[in-house]
């Protein structure tokens, strides 16, 4: 089931802007020193995770992201949806928008459904009024592009049953960090980020993360280092906390760092090829209800198979509000303009043809003239 073959730039996040940039962590020589051991910072990492059972997130990258790909008009924006409710529910919507579109209006707005029970998972192309249905069990992985779905990697976040995505077989999502054996180090200090405290939990060769752990051990940066170099290759910093329940704090800003990591000189790999940052509008935590993850074909509904061999079949009677939808939306996007006046040089360009016609009605009325002259006689 493919949700949408989205680019790359949203894949890791390309989101470029620059003067809401967090900043960086800073190393003191009065740093305090670390209170926690990295066995005791992950078991607090894990109860944290595990108190979280559903979430929701509406988010949009700032205008912009596209602007280096040919086919988006300039200033495009990214507008997703994101629920996940225990044990296998899962929920995204996906759509763009510029200045001159409203993301709600985009012609290829997607969503997909994966209900939590039974074998069955949707894809809907909402302009269409299509959908694909698909096979897959509660407890199967993301199908397709859907583990690449940034939130979910940015924050670690991960409240289902289902196997969670990984970087090169390496875990991404907290729970599983807090479970991995490989990350065992804590830096002997703290360090700062965003003003606030942080331990430092390392998977050497691979991650770094910096834990604010006066805040119910969450999450504020997270580097990924790569190659044969070890060079930075990508770090995220999460800000602007929001406690939504007791001890319970989720970011709703993301700023994301891509470094050139492969690049021939350590100069070139210290050079930042994008630097972006993720507003989240809305976010929610343990609210999330069952009817969030049930598709619902609309009127006039046609369902698509997975073998292309069989054709569509209209699951749902009605529909002809479809074509009123369709004329509104051409209406508000490409109205209908009276023609201009005609300018002098277009009443010039008429003049020869009206000497043409006066000179062929001339010789008309002529003739006839001659030929009624001729019965006279």
């Amino acid at each position: 089931m493919r949700f949408g073959r989205l680019p790359q730039p949203w894949i890791l996040g390309f989101w470029a802007v620059s003067f809401f940039a967090l900043p960086s962590p800073v190393r003191s020589d009065t740093a305090p020193k670390a209170e926690w051991s990295a066995e005791q910072v992950k078991v607090k990492l894990l109860e944290w995770q595990q108190s979280i059972r559903s979430i929701y997130v509406e988010y949009q990258s700032a205008p912009g992201t596209f602007d280096n790909l040919p086919d988006y008009p300039r200033g495009t924006y990214v507008h997703r949806i994101l629920a996940m409710k225990y044990p296998f529910a899962y929920y995204l919507m996906g759509a763009h928008g510029y200045d001159g579109l409203d993301w709600k209006d985009d012609p290829l707005l997607k969503r997909c459904y994966l209900p939590g029970h039974g074998t069955s998972g949707y894809a809907e192309h909402a302009l269409n009024r299509a959908y694909f249905q698909t096979s897959i069990r509660p407890d199967a992985e993301l199908p397709d592009t859907l583990p690449n779905e940034f939130v979910q990697l940015a924050t670690g976040l991960w409240p289902l049953k289902r196997p969670p995505p990984r970087f090169e077989r390496r875990p991404i999502v907290l729970r599983e960090v807090a479970t991995c054996p490989e990350y065992k180090v804590v830096r002997p200090q703290q360090e700062l980020v965003n003003g606030h405290w942080c331990h430092v939990l390392e998977y050497p060769g691979y991650e770094r993360l910096w834990i604010d752990t006066t805040r119910g051990f969450i999450l504020l940066a997270r580097e990924t280092v790569a190659g044969a170099h070890q060079a930075l290759m990508q770090r995220m910093e999460l800000g602007e906390h929001r406690e939504l329940e007791p001890g319970l704090w989720l970011p709703t800003r993301i700023r994301n760092i891509q470094y050139d990591s492969l690049a021939e000189t350590p100069e070139g790999r210290s050079r930042k090829l994008t630097d972006s940052l993720t507003e989240i509008l809305e976010v929610k935590v343990n609210q999330v209800e069952d009817e969030m993850f049930e598709f619902r074909p609309p009127p006039g509904a046609l369902r698509f198979a997975a073998s292309r061999s069989e054709f569509p079949v209209q699951t749902q009677p009605g529909g002809l509000d479809h074509l009123d939808n369709l004329v509104h939306w051409i209406q508000k996007y490409h109205p209908r303009r009276p023609p201009p006046p005609p300018s002098s040089s277009q009443y010039l360009m008429g003049l020869p043809a009206l000497a043409v016609i006066l000179c062929c009605e001339g010789w008309r009325r002529w003739r006839r003239r001659l030929a009624s002259r001729s019965l006279g006689n």
